[in-house]
């Protein structure tokens, strides 16, 4: 891959590159690249996106001369890449993220990402939101407990049983310090 590609930095300190600047890069590599999608639906109205990407897009035609199905001719893809929706994708351009959810899958599978990462900046985001969630209600739960403790050795065995880094949250150490005056 070309060490031109574009790079936002996500929370963490990761690099990615976006779809858009691996779609640059990929064609700016391969002048004679197809990219093409199909969209389904199953009965329950989850979409699938597939996207199927050449980098030398005559191999794909010379099939088809040849007298290959279309469904033989795209399996003959570098790489292929999909999505599917779920709750959290409905919205605006839902449909249009899934495609380049799915290409983008197909470009880092080529090699077209920085991080060595495949998933997309959506999925990226949404794990970082997961992970912020998910750490939101390790804090609440430490200091529910906290707020709970009957006495101080309690409060400082329900403080100490924390993960060091839930101990270090101000709104944690702030929880203590009432229940400890509180208990006081």
């Amino acid at each position: 891959m070309s060490n031109d590609v574009k790079t936002i930095d996500l929370r963490g300190g990761v690099r990615y590159a976006k779809v858009a600047d691996r779609l640059i890069a990929f064609r700016e590599a391969n002048p004679s690249s197809k990219i093409s999608t199909e969209c389904s639906a199953d009965d329950k109205g989850v979409v699938t996106f597939r996207a199927y990407v050449w980098k030398d897009k005559t191999d794909f035609m010379e099939l088809l001369k040849g007298g290959a199905s279309r469904e033989i001719a795209m399996l003959s893809a570098d790489a292929e890449g999909s999505a599917r929706s779920d709750e959290k994708r409905a919205g605006e351009k839902a449909f249009e993220k899934l495609e380049t959810v799915a290409v983008g899958r197909a470009l880092a599978l080529l090699g077209y990402s920085m991080s060595g990462e495949i998933a997309s900046t959506e999925e990226m985001e949404a794990f970082e939101e997961y992970r912020a969630e998910k750490r939101l209600e390790k804090i609440q739960s430490a200091t529910a407990a906290l707020q709970g403790a009957k006495n101080l050795a309690e409060l400082k065995k329900i403080f100490l049983g924390l993960p060091v880094d839930i101990r270090a949250e101000k709104i944690v150490i702030g929880e203590k310090d009432k229940a400890k005056e509180r208990l006081a």
